[in-house]
């Protein structure tokens, strides 16, 4: 599911926030490169599907968003959030 959540990033034009050799397997953070209102993501994400992401924090708070891929998640609720992250990314 890491791996899952990494390539979505990547495919979408993101980066990701640690160096290569120190990425969580519990939590992906993506860079916003992309330099997206991630505040606007974050509410969009709720108000259309009820689900909330972590939009960084300190020093890094809207530069990166976090998306969780462990404990009893699964691949399928992974691919689900994904779809919605890409409904939402298209009107922000």
């Amino acid at each position: 599911m890491a791996q899952m959540t990494r390539d979505w990033a990547k495919s979408r034009g993101f980066e990701l926030f640690p160096k290569a050799g120190y990425e969580s397997v519990t939590l992906t953070y993506v860079k916003n490169n992309k330099n997206i209102d991630v505040a606007r993501l974050q509410k969009t994400l709720k108000d259309r599907y009820s689900v909330l992401i972590d939009g960084g924090y300190g020093q890094i708070k809207d530069k990166t968003f976090r998306l969780a891929h462990l404990g009893d998640v699964t691949p399928d609720e992974v691919s689900k959030l994904q779809a919605m992250l890409d409904d939402c990314l298209k009107s922000i």
